[in-house]
């Protein structure tokens, strides 16, 4: 067995006795790394701090010890498919280490020794092309370098390409997005990365409405709807003007006899007709007995009577 291996042993089993016991009752134990921090090709001091991070989230810190020398314990459970990034001091480090799944590596140890750069961090800032539309291209500068960025239109998360945005090793990045809203107005729009630095640019969403229109046609009648519910009857209203006299109507029909009223008084006498014809001659009487002989004068007196 060669020197390296023995030393790699001796300082696994050393980490191992220094890990506090709690760290492995909430679930499998952490990889290990082993190895030299460096800021360009100088090791660090001691007391520098060491992190990892997976997927934009610290998976594990440790300070170096003399010369550099840390010993980091990193959790990878629930982990796959994915890489480990460091830092040192802050500044990102070039060396990854792929993580496949944590199955293969939980309780492991590897040895890597890390050079980290020194990055000047410029000021947060996030510029929008265009800053008024639809959709849009995010550019940031100044985030932490090699740090998965989050993107939130009007503070609700915003679906981007790509799908997971991660700031370079100058802490740059660049993504695109659709408005998820269309009503006009302004929008503020953030940017921020896993040590919560963040950036802020107000998208402005166009009025879409077009110009009016000319009027159309006028459309085909349509069907009689059905009958609607016969409503309330509405207030009295005012009395009406006196309209004109009407013509006569027609006579009536003829009413029954009335009952026979009182006799009246007698009425005056009336005036004297005129004298009637004369009556025609009567006829002749019967011859009276002969009377007595007397003169020829009063026998003829006696006829005529």
């Amino acid at each position: 067995m060669s020197k390296l291996k023995v030393l790699v042993a001796v300082l696994a089993v050393a980490a191992l006795l220094l890990l506090p016991t709690a760290t492995f009752a909430w679930g499998p134990p952490p990889m290990t790394f082993l190895g030299t921090a460096h800021l360009g090709a100088v090791p660090v001091v001691k007391g520098t701090l060491v992190t990892a991070w997976i997927e934009g989230v610290e998976a594990g810190r440790a300070e170096t010890a003399a010369a550099g020398r840390f010993t980091l314990m990193v959790a990878v459970h629930g982990h796959a498919k994915t890489v480990i990034r460091f830092e040192v001091a802050g500044y990102p480090v070039g060396e990854t280490f792929p993580l496949t799944h944590w199955r293969d590596l939980t309780g492991t140890t590897e040895l890597l020794d890390l050079y980290a750069v020194r990055v000047a961090i410029a000021p947060v800032g996030l510029i929008l092309t265009p800053a008024k539309g639809l959709a849009t291209t995010v550019s940031g500068v100044g985030f932490t370098p090699l740090s998965v960025i989050t993107l939130t239109f009007d503070g609700k998360p915003v679906p981007t390409v790509p799908a997971t945005i991660t700031a370079d090793r100058e802490g740059k990045f660049t993504a695109m997005l659709t408005a998820p809203i269309i009503e006009t107005g302004a929008y503020p729009i953030v940017a921020t990365d896993a040590r919560d630095r963040s950036g802020k640019a107000t998208f402005t969403v166009p009025d879409l409405t077009g110009a009016k229109g000319a009027p159309g046609e006028r459309g085909p009648i349509g069907l009689t709807g059905p009958k609607g519910d016969r409503g309330a009857p509405g207030e009295r209203g005012p009395i009406g003007l006196t309209g004109p006299k009407g013509d006569p109507g027609a006579p009536g029909e003829r009413g029954p006899i009335g009952l026979t009223g009182p006799k009246g008084d007698p009425g005056a006498p009336g005036e004297r007709g005129p004298a009637g014809l004369a009556g025609a001659a009567g006829a002749a009487g019967l011859a009276g007995a002969a009377g007595a002989a007397g003169g020829q004068t009063t026998g003829i007196i006696a006829i005529i009577i």
